[in-house]
Parts: structure tokens; sequence; C-alpha cells
């Protein structure tokens, strides 16, 4: 039997709540704290750097199918830290770490800020298309590829990716039998040089989304950019502009800000 790192508590397991996690913690210990909190729904974990996190997620790679099927949240917030350098890790980890749990009803994924590359341009530490579709990796060559779905997911919220028109549309439609809470801060459209990826543009993105699912909630914050239309920008910290547009997407109401939209 495998021996794992000693888990540091303050106070006895016996007394949390059982249905949340929040700490931050080395990833050497990683698998003796997967195994303590293997009954609880909800996880959150604070503070972690993007190398962390990966480092994580492979770490836990044989844990067991059946406690992965407990939980039905989980948060993620990395650290202020990444911001000083672009991470050059293998992008399958994160998919492949957030693919086991087929449960989830709730992804929250917040990175703090966008990073900044050699050639002095800024990129997220993700795109949606790393974190959301496994692709192939020699580490764990008995996991499906392709794009990632959960049965029962009703609430997604990122904060601070770069996507491909296709990956963001295909992340939201193919949950939008379950998906009612939609929250985005601060994405950029980003088509990798694909000429059909440059011919979408926010105001079909949010078309898309509007007329392929059923959502009850979206909340759209930071600015949002498209690096193949410079001037497709919109700043959602103006909360007006955030309002409208997010109702337009939920209720169908007259969106007058982006130029009879509903009408194209």
């Amino acid at each position: 039997m495998q021996e794992h790192a000693t888990l540091p508590v303050t106070v006895p397991l016996s007394t949390w709540r059982g249905d949340s996690f929040s700490r931050s913690f080395p990833s050497s210990l990683s698998v003796a704290i997967f195994d303590a909190t293997a009954s609880a729904k909800k996880w959150r974990i604070d503070g972690l750097t993007i190398q962390e996190l990966d480092m994580l997620a492979f770490s836990t790679r044989d844990l067991g199918a059946d406690s992965d099927n407990n939980l039905t949240s989980i948060t993620i917030r990395l650290s202020a830290r990444d911001k000083e350098s672009y991470p050059n890790v293998p992008r399958a980890w994160l998919a492949l770490f957030l693919s086991r749990w087929y449960g989830l009803e709730s992804i929250c994924l917040e990175f703090r800020s966008r990073v900044l590359r050699e050639n002095g341009l800024t990129t997220s530490i993700r795109k949606i298309q790393d974190t959301f579709e496994v692709s192939k990796d020699p580490l764990w060559p008995c996991r499906p590829e392709g794009p990632v779905t959960w049965t029962k997911l009703r609430k997604l919220s990122l904060c601070h990716f770069d996507s491909t028109p296709k990956a963001l549309l295909s992340l939201i439609t193919r949950h939008s039998s379950t998906l009612r809470d939609l929250r985005l801060n601060a994405i950029w459209l980003d088509g990798e040089g694909s000429v059909l990826s440059a011919e979408y543009s926010w105001r079909e993105i949010f078309r898309s989304i509007r007329a392929t699912t059923s959502l009850e909630k979206v909340a759209l914050s930071g600015v949002f950019r498209n690096n193949s239309h410079e001037d497709d920008v919109w700043d959602f910290n103006n909360e007006g502009l955030a309002k409208v547009v997010a109702s337009w997407i939920t209720n169908g109401a007259e969106c007058p800000l982006t130029d009879n939209l509903d009408s194209v």
C-alpha cells in the first residue's frame, strides 16, 4: 500500500462540515488531502499557481472513480503570481483533472489576470479549448479524447480566458439542456489564425448563445476583446451595457446597444 504524506490539520476532520474544501496546499500533500476529503460535495481551491494546479492534477491521476462521483461543485481561483511569467507546462493536465468528475453541477475557474509572453503579447493562463477538451497525453493513454461534457452542469463561471469561437460555443451549447447560470469575465476571442474563426464577432457569439440555450441568469463583466477584429470590444465594466446584453440573452429583451442584434 502506498504511503502518503501526513495531512496537517488544525481541527479534527470529524468537526469539518464536509461539504466544502478551501485550502492552499503543496502538491506533495495532494493525495493525502484528497483521501481525507473524498466524501466532500464541494471543493474550493485557492492560491495555487497554474504549475501547482497542474502538479495537483498529475499527482491525483490514479484516485479511484468512486470518490470522483461525490463531487458536485468545484471552484478554482489561481494566485495572482501567474501574471509574472508565461507558464510552460503541458496543457492537457487541467482538462483531464476536471473530466474525472462527471457529476459536476457547478464549475468556477478564476484566473486572476492575463500573463505576459516572451514576445510582449498577453494571453490567458489557459484557453477554453485546452481546459475543456481532452487532447492525447502519453501519461494518460486510457483517457478518452475530445470535448468534455458534464450531464448535470447547471452553473459555469469563467474569468480571464482566451478561446476560439468554436471552443466557446461548443462548451456552452453542449451543456444547453442543463446550463442555467452563465458568468463570463474578461473573455478574449482568439481565432488562432483560422479564417473561419476570423468571421466571428462577439455579436454572433451572443446571438448563438441566445438561440441555443435556456439560460435563467447571465452575468458579464470585464472587457471582452476579439483578436481578429480590434474594434470588436465590449466593456462590460459598464454595468448598464452588461445588464442590457445579459437581459437580451436570457429574456429576448430589446437590445438597442447591439445595433438591432435581434433582427440580424
